[in-house]
């Protein structure tokens, strides 16, 4: 199981990093039921704050990207 940081999960959302951004959809791509990626609740908490905050996000933004995630599976 790969523990994914708020950095990594950032990136792989926005995708406003040009150097970053590529390697974060990599990370998520190589995740299979045998590589499971983990994401604590902290991080989601996290995640929501930095949305809001640095990217002018809303709450209604965070659930879709949740709801897409959750698909992903």
């Amino acid at each position: 199981m790969i523990g994914l940081d708020i950095n990594v999960i950032v990136r792989f959302f926005v995708d406003d990093d040009p150097t970053q951004a590529p390697l974060a959809r990599d990370l998520f791509a190589s995740l299979t039921a045998e590589t499971r990626g983990f994401v604590a609740r902290e991080t989601l908490v996290e995640l929501a704050w930095v949305l809001a905050r640095a990217y002018r996000a809303g709450i209604a933004d965070f659930a879709d990207l949740m709801i897409v995630a959750a698909s992903r599976r």
